[in-house]
């Protein structure tokens, strides 16, 4: 996630955290208020019941797949239109840039809407999530706005997630790129820039692909024929769950991430857990170093098992549909953020690695058979280690540190979530 900086932009706004802080207990994450949202698309199929099934907040209230099955149970190649049809919103606008965008994704993205029940965008969501007990994906409308009257209606609240790990001595840093400029820029709420269609094409993507990871998680699109309606969607999640045929159970048994100490860093990072000692003195360097180790692809795949597989398929697919590349590095923990900050740690490209490609391309397999990915993985130009002591905003290294030195963008935290299976 980036703004203006998208840590200025994250101090700025207020905090939106629930639950308690301990040793032992993490902050939770609170379901937004979705009682204003409504069917775009009237008169529907389903847009009686989109609503009551979306907007859920137990397992007991998940509905029978009679009553809404998924988009993957009734068309094998899912249009724009019907996908459409399965919108919920909290704004107008957000239907429409929503139907502009799926006509400009990519058909692979299409085909991945299979395996979900609705999608919901509306002004205070944030950040953007999956729910086990609706199978449907719950979308921020940042991603969406492009002129200022539409900006205006999105919450300025910022992510829940904001201030964890604020007392380590390093802070981690991704951007995605393209031919070392930046894939998209995130510009902030409360500027008057505006923007065409197609610069939030990458950017949405990103998010989409990542929500779709979790929705194909445990339903994948090629199951669907044989998925009975005589049940709710949460308990075919459960059974698929208890029978080990979710993606992430198979990638886990597969290759499993062995970095201990950043499974810890994960519950203060990803989850609100208080910082231990060791953490607080663990040097830049030494967190980098330790990532760079174990097979993640990025440090959000240290928050849950869902997430590794979630982060996994969303690196693959946006340099196979967009040719983006992840960076990956930390940095000393500041209180200003200027070019002046020095990279610890950092690397491009870890889909390059043998080890991290398997795992990427094993979650892939599963969740959209058929893809060519030999011939992307031997397209992949290797890994890169990012020369410490460089600038943080530095992205060119072929050429002299001014040349290379641009305006200054990171993604200091993600724009996305997972409510766990309870």
């Amino acid at each position: 996630m980036k703004f203006l900086s998208w840590i200025c932009f994250a101090l700025m706004l207020a905090s939106c955290t629930s639950g308690g802080k301990g040793p032992d207990k993490g902050v939770s994450f609170a379901l937004p208020d979705l009682s204003g949202i409504y069917p775009y698309v009237e008169n529907s199929a389903y847009s009686t019941q989109l609503k009551s099934c979306a907007n859920i907040s137990t397992g007991a209230a998940s509905c029978q797949l009679s009553k809404l099955p998924l988009i993957g149970m009734e068309f094998d190649q899912p249009t724009v239109e019907q996908i459409m049809q399965r919108v919920l919103v909290s704004h107008d606008w957000m239907g429409l840039r929503f139907q502009e965008y799926l006509n400009e994704a990519p058909p692979e993205i299409l085909t991945l809407f299979k395996a979900t029940s609705a999608i919901v965008i509306a002004s205070n969501i944030r950040p953007s999530f999956f729910l086990s007990y609706s199978g449907a994906i719950y979308l921020d409308s940042y991603f969406f706005w492009l002129n200022n009257e539409e900006k205006a209606t999105v919450t300025k609240s910022s992510d829940y997630r904001s201030s964890f790990g604020q007392y380590l001595p390093f802070k981690l840093r991704t951007r995605n790129l393209i031919n070392n400029e930046f894939a998209y820029t995130y510009p902030s709420l409360n500027g008057n820039e505006e923007r065409p269609l197609e610069d939030i094409i990458i950017s949405t993507s990103r998010v989409i692909l990542h929500e779709l990871a979790h929705a194909n998680d445990c339903v994948q699109t090629q199951n669907m024929v044989n998925i009975s309606d005589d049940q709710s969607y949460y308990s075919l999640l459960n059974s698929q769950k208890s029978d080990g045929q979710c993606a992430y159970q198979k990638l886990t048994d597969f290759s499993p991430l062995n970095s201990d100490i950043w499974k810890s860093l994960g519950r203060v990072l990803f989850h609100g857990f208080e910082e231990t000692a060791d953490q607080i003195s663990m040097s830049p360097r030494s967190a980098g170093e330790t990532f760079g180790a174990d097979d993640a692809l990025d440090f959000y795949s240290y928050s849950t098992e869902r997430e590794d597989t979630a982060i996994s398929f969303e690196v693959l697919m946006l340099k196979k549909l967009f040719n983006v590349d992840l960076d990956v590095y930390v940095v000393p923990s500041y209180t200003v953020d200027s070019c002046d900050i020095q990279v610890s740690w950092g690397e491009r490209g870890r889909l390059a690695k043998p080890s991290v490609y398997a795992r990427a391309e094993f979650v892939s397999d599963m969740m959209f058979p058929g893809m060519d990915l030999d011939t992307l993985y031997q397209s992949l130009p290797a890994t890169f280690d990012i020369p410490e002591g460089s600038s943080s905003c530095t992205r060119d290294f072929s050429q002299t540190a001014s040349a290379a030195m641009k305006v200054m963008k990171s993604e200091p935290f993600y724009p996305y979530e997972e409510i766990p299976i309870l």
